[in-house]
C-alpha cells in the first residue's frame, strides 16, 4: 500500500472548530436560541456569547401535542419566527365525555327514573349506582308529608284570560312537590319551636287536636318560606312548577284538573253545587278529602283550599314577557312586595281553573295555604 494513501478503514471525525476573532475585546451581535439575539465578545481569539435575549416561544418546526376534552388530541406547530400557531384538532375520534364528569341519565331507566353516571379515564359513561327517581328519594310517610315527582319536560302554561294570557309551552326541570298542602300537624312544630314566625290568622287553630288534618291557613309568604326551609331545606314552588304539577305534561291543556267543564259530580263544593261551601269553610277540610281530583303527577288538594303561595313576585303582565317563556321561569326580578297566590280561591269556578292566579300581600289577606318543593336531578 502506498504510504501516501489514507487508510480507507478509518472514519473521518467531524471536529468543531471555534470561529476565531480578529481582535481581543471586539464585539458583535449574533442570533441565538429561539430567534433570540446576543452580544458576542472576542476573548482569547474566539467569540464568547453573552446572555440570549428576546427569545421566541419555541424552536422553528417544533410540534407539540396534548390531550383535551373528551379524550381527543390537538397539536400546534412552531413557525420560522419562533411563535406557536393556534391549536388544531389532531384526532378524528372523540370520546363521550370528559374524565371525572358526572351526570344522571334517563335513557337506561324507566319513565321518571335516572341513573348516576361518571366519565371514565377512557371518556365513556359508566353507571355508578342503580336507577332512581329523577327527584331522588321521595317522602312516603307520614301520609300528609308525602311527595310526588314531576319529571323534566314541557307543559302548557296560561289561559286566554288576563292576567294568564297568552298560552305558552314552557320547559320545567324535574322537581319534587308535596302531594298535599301543609297540614296543621306538620306546621305546628315549626311554629312552637320559633323557626316559623310572623302573622297567623288563628294561632290556636293548628294546635286544636280536632283540626290536625286540616290545611294550615293564613300564614305570611315569608312564614311559608321559613317552614319549607325548616322542613328539609326545601322551598316554595315557582308558579310554573305549581301549574305544571296540576296540569300535567304537554300536550295536556284542560281548564280544570279533571277536564274542561264545571262538574259538581267531581267537585261538589263548587259554586252552585249541592255541597257548596261558604267562603269561611272553603279551606276547612282535611287533606285527601277529594281523592277523585288528582293531578297527572299525583298531587292532590290543589283546588278549593283558599289558594296557595308560590315563590314568584306578582306582576299582572309577567306572562306577556319573554322571560316568562324561558326554561324554568322564576317570576319577575322585582322590585315588588306582593307574591302570587295560585288558583282555587274559595268555591268560584273561575278561580278553580288550573291557570288562575292572583296577588297576595305580606299579611294574612286571602288566608292562603302552601306546599313545599325541591329541585330534582
Amino acid at each position: 500500500m502506498d504510504a501516501s494513501t489514507p487508510d480507507q478503514g478509518e472514519p473521518e471525525v467531524d471536529m468543531f472548530v471555534p470561529e476565531t476573532c480578529p481582535e481581543e475585546g471586539a464585539m458583535r451581535a449574533a442570533s441565538c436560541g429561539n430567534c433570540g439575539m446576543t452580544q458576542e465578545r472576542c476573548e482569547g481569539g474566539t467569540w464568547v456569547a453573552g446572555a440570549c435575549l428576546a427569545e421566541g416561544e419555541c424552536a422553528p418546526g417544533a410540534l407539540e401535542e396534548r390531550s383535551f376534552g373528551m379524550c381527543g388530541t390537538e397539536a400546534r406547530l412552531c413557525t420560522a419566527e419562533c411563535t406557536w400557531l393556534d391549536w388544531s384538532e389532531a384526532s378524528e375520534e372523540m370520546g363521550e365525555c370528559t374524565p371525572g364528569e358526572t351526570q344522571t341519565a334517563q335513557g337506561t331507566c324507566g319513565a321518571g327514573e335516572a341513573q348516576p353516571m361518571e366519565c371514565t379515564d377512557g371518556c365513556t359513561w359508566q353507571p355508578t349506582g342503580p336507577c332512581m327517581s329523577v327527584c331522588g328519594t321521595l317522602r312516603t310517610s307520614p301520609a300528609d308529608s308525602e311527595e310526588v315527582c314531576v319529571p323534566a319536560g314541557q307543559f302548557i302554561r296560561g289561559d286566554d284570560q288576563t292576567p294568564e294570557t297568552p298560552r305558552a309551552t314552557i320547559f320545567v326541570s324535574s322537581f319534587a312537590i308535596d302531594r298535599y298542602p301543609v297540614t296543621n300537624r306538620r306546621f305546628a312544630p315549626c311554629w312552637t319551636s320559633g323557626a316559623c314566625t310572623g302573622l297567623y290568622e288563628d294561632p290556636e287553630r293548628f294546635t286544636d287536636p280536632a283540626l290536625q288534618d286540616q290545611f294550615v291557613l293564613g300564614v305570611r309568604w315569608e312564614t311559608a318560606q321559613q317552614f319549607c326551609q325548616w322542613d328539609g331545606a326545601r322551598r316554595l314552588p315557582t308558579e310554573a312548577e305549581w301549574e305544571k304539577a296540576m296540569r300535567g305534561p304537554a300536550p295536556r291543556d284542560t281548564v280544570f284538573a279533571w277536564g274542561d267543564a264545571q262538574d259538581c259530580s267531581i267537585y261538589p263544593l263548587g259554586a252552585g253545587c249541592p255541597g257548596e261551601l261558604g267562603e269561611d269553610e272553603a279551606g276547612q277540610r282535611p287533606f285527601h278529602s277529594l281523592p277523585a281530583i288528582v293531578s297527572p303527577f299525583g298531587a292532590e288538594d290543589m283546588i278549593g283550599q283558599n289558594g296557595e303561595w308560590v315563590s314568584d313576585l306578582w306582576d299582572p303582565d309577567y306572562q306577556t314577557t319573554p322571560d316568562s317563556r324561558r326554561d324554568d321561569p322564576q317570576g319577575p326580578s322585582g322590585p315588588g312586595v306582593l307574591h302570587v297566590i295560585k288558583s282555587n280561591w274559595r268555591t268560584s269556578w273561575s278561580d278553580l281553573r288550573i291557570s288562575s292566579r292572583r296577588n297576595g300581600g305580606g299579611g294574612t289577606y286571602w288566608s292562603p295555604t302552601f306546599r313545599c318543593a325541591r329541585t330534582g336531578f
